[in-house]
């Protein structure tokens, strides 16, 4: 027993509830190296702030965390920006050109047989990718360049922080995993529009354009199962803090019980549909 100030251990963050009576709740900060050790009003490091240290500041200029870095970077100063969102909507829309084309080969049996295993080993490491980024979701110090590849996979379970979206479009959390949700929404629309318009134009012979396009969907949502599982379920992955609240893993500001974490919940239920879950 002392009387002297409490001090706080490295990985997380004491709240005063009441000076006085020594009445604290402590968080575990999941990022260990924002939260330092010594008195509870230390700062966070890297430039964080928050409960358990979790935000980069978005006044007076906007700022993202930079995992190479480990601190907040201003947007301005990233590599990427909002060019990386054109960049990843081309390819997207490649991909998608691509599926469409051998979704169903023209002409002889042979082309179709040489489409097909080509399909199934795109999906295959499709897969692989998606199982990888697995691995990059653990808090392990992986050794270059393994981490930016572990890191780079993530895109193919959703994860729009590869994105920047944050820097590009000012989104929030909510806002990241609602747009990861709609995506295999939009991806459906938009072949079912290609199904709908190709065969009404003259110049254009694609009568099979409606099959095409649902083998197209088909493929697609085979390949990318395990990334719209993994996002799906990102509300639903706690951490459990020594005060006995809960937070979600992938982002720990919003706690469990919230008005956000509802909303985040509801919006899988209805995501479920999509993926075949429910």
């Amino acid at each position: 027993m002392s009387n002297a100030p409490p001090t706080q251990l490295a990985g997380y963050r004491a709240e005063v509830l009441d000076k006085e009576m020594r009445e604290y709740s402590v968080w575990r900060c999941p990022e260990p190296l924002r939260c330092t050790a010594g008195r509870l009003d230390a700062s966070c490091a890297g430039g964080t702030f928050g409960i358990m240290c979790a935000h980069c500041p978005m006044e007076p200029i906007w700022t993202h965390w930079d995992e190479d870095e480990r601190r907040c970077v201003d947007c301005g100063e990233s590599v990427a920006g909002a060019w990386i969102i054109a960049l990843g909507l081309v390819f997207l829309a490649l991909a998608m050109v691509l599926t469409y084309r051998a979704a169903l080969p023209r002409d002889s049996a042979e082309q179709l047989t040489v489409a097909m295993e080509v399909a199934i080993t795109l999906g295959l490491l499709l897969v692989l990718a998606q199982a990888t980024a697995i691995f990059g979701r653990l808090v392990i110090p992986w050794p270059s360049p393994l981490r930016e590849l572990l890191y780079f996979t993530r895109i193919f379970t959703l994860d729009l922080d590869f994105l920047q979206m944050d820097c590009a479009t000012g989104l929030l959390y909510e806002g990241k995993y609602l747009v990861g949700a709609l995506l295999p929404l939009l991806i459906i629309a938009a072949f079912g529009l290609v199904a709908a318009l190709l065969p009404r134009l003259k110049k254009v012979k694609a009568t099979d354009a409606p099959t095409r396009c649902v083998n197209a969907v088909g493929l697609g949502m085979q390949s990318l199962y395990i990334g719209l599982l993994l996002h799906g379920i990102k509300p639903f992955v706690f951490i459990q803090h020594p005060n006995g609240k809960k937070s979600v893993l992938d982002s720990p500001q919003v706690l469990v019980g919230t008005a956000i974490h509802t909303r985040l919940a509801f919006i899988w239920r209805r995501m479920e549909v999509i993926v075949g879950t429910r």
